[in-house]
Formats: structure tokens, sequence, C-alpha cells
């Protein structure tokens, strides 16, 4: 049995001899020594402070490493929303109100369920905007200029489509194409969409 505290005789003591009190105080006119002495640690032993840190995030959705481990090897080392295999990070998912872990996802795909406020309802009408919501919203029958937003105006003549379509059969990235023929890469995007009407598109 841990004894009383040595700094003031409180039974709430640590196993370092201190009460939450005391720690608190002691920390606070020794927080400088402290952080370089972390600082220090965490330079000379990089593993064992990627070993702690990894821990601790797990200790916080009440997982075990033998858990984690088998959660991952379930899911095929892949993102449980999108399917895509992970990188270096994986985020593990929660219910926010029951804290129950529900799988492990990208960054994208956890914050997008954030944004959704972990709603089916939401995540369901997003998904129903996208499917009625395109961008042939957007073509003009009659013959207009092109409006670059914010940019000036300029027209895209056919002589662009031609360029873009060209470069991109030769499997340039729509940034490089953006950058060649003096675009946006959305507005390449746009292009390469509709290539196959004669007319122009406008911003509203």
């Amino acid at each position: 049995m841990l004894g009383p505290c040595r700094k003031c005789g409180s039974a709430e003591r640590n196993k370092w001899g201190q009460c939450p009190i005391c720690k608190s105080a002691w920390y606070r006119t020794h927080k400088a020594d402290v952080a370089a002495s972390s600082t220090a640690w965490a330079t000379a032993n990089p593993d064992a402070r990627e070993e702690t840190l990894e821990r601790s995030r797990l200790k916080k959705y009440g997982l075990t490493p033998e858990q984690y481990q088998a959660l991952l090897e379930k899911q095929g080392g892949r993102c449980a929303l999108c399917n895509e295999p992970f990188g270096r990070r994986v985020y593990i998912d929660h219910d926010h109100v029951t804290g129950v872990v529900r799988g492990l996802l990208h960054l994208k795909c956890n914050v997008g369920l954030g944004h959704f406020q972990d709603n089916p309802a939401l995540l369901r009408a997003a998904a129903e905007y996208l499917e009625n919501h395109t961008l042939t919203d957007l073509v003009v029958v009659a013959p207009r200029p092109v409006y670059r937003p914010g940019d000036g105006r300029y027209k895209v003549t056919d002589e662009m489509r031609v360029e873009i379509r060209r470069l991109r059969e030769q499997g340039l990235s729509l940034g490089s194409i953006a950058k060649k023929v003096g675009l946006s890469r959305s507005w390449v995007q746009i292009v390469l969409k509709f290539e196959g009407g004669g007319s122009s598109i406008t911003t509203s």
C-alpha cells in the first residue's frame, strides 16, 4: 500500500510519492526542465517515442495493440469506407455517442463523416445530390464566350479544345494540360467532359 504524499501528507498520492495537487505545483515550477528532458528523451529514443504515442492513441479508444492489429488485418490493410490501401497514417473511427470503435479509415474519409455529423440521412442526401446535379446543368446551347472567374475573360477556342484532347491522349495530367493551354484545371476538366459539343460553357 502506498503511503501519504511525501510533501503534504495527503493519502491521495501516486507511485512517485506525490498527490495530484503537489504534482501540479511541482510541474508548474519545473515546466521548462520537464519539456527539455522530454525532448531529449524523444530525440534519443525515436522508436520508443512512436510506440508510446501509439499506445496512448489506442488507449484513448479503448483498444489494445492486439485488437488494433486484428482490426487492421480484418480490413485487409484498407480503409473501411473507400477500400483504398492505407498509407503512413491510419485513423480510428468511433461512435461519438457510445464511444464504440467502428473501423479504421483514411483521414479524408474520417473527416468527411465528421463534417456530415455521422448522420446517415445527410450522407444519403449528399449522394442523391451528386447523382442528380451534374455538370450538364452548365451547358449552354447557344455559343457564348467563357469567362475565367476572378482573372479577366477569355474564350475557349476550338484550337484549345483540340490541344486539350491531344495532350490528354498523350497521358498528361489535368494540371499539366492546364499550364500548357493557359486554363484552370477545373476548366480543362469541363472541356474534356463536353469535348463532343460545339457549345461554349459559361460561368454564372
